[in-house]
């Protein structure tokens, strides 16, 4: 568990704090060994914007180190926007170069499925391939 708050270890990377007074779901990035997620986005419409704002509020637990998305003009400007460190317009240089343990598909729902399958055979992670994994059973 946490040493500040009544938490719950999640991983080895991350806890996940339940405040007492409030009894939200928080992320606890306070432990001295506390190691931020590495965090990509592969898409950068509507649900992108969102997304980010919601990593961002995670403070400190995530790092959001790279954006994907086919159009190189919309994608540079999102990343720019954010100041995330690095874009790519495919996803499986991104996945190589990027390593991120996580990837938010914020594609168009129908390229959902077909996008996780590319993350899975991208050599992802086991929190990547667990989290995928849901979202493609979900999205079938």
């Amino acid at each position: 568990s946490c040493n500040t708050c009544e938490g719950i270890v999640a991983d080895e990377k991350i806890s996940v704090c339940l405040p007492q007074r409030t009894g939200d779901i928080s992320v606890c990035a306070s432990e001295a060994n506390a190691v931020a997620i590495r965090v990509a986005l592969l898409g950068t419409g509507v649900i992108a914007a969102p997304h980010a704002t919601a990593l961002r509020a995670l403070h400190g637990a995530v790092d959001l180190i790279a954006v994907c998305d086919s159009d190189r003009a919309k994608g540079e400007a999102f990343r720019a926007a954010w100041a995330i460190p690095e874009f790519y317009e495919d996803l499986q240089t991104m996945i190589a170069r990027a390593k991120p343990d996580v990837i938010h598909v914020l594609l168009p729902p129908p390229a959902h499925a077909g996008a996780i399958i590319d993350c899975l055979d991208g050599g992802s992670g086991p929190s990547q391939q667990f989290a995928n994994h849901n979202l493609l059973e979900r999205s079938q």
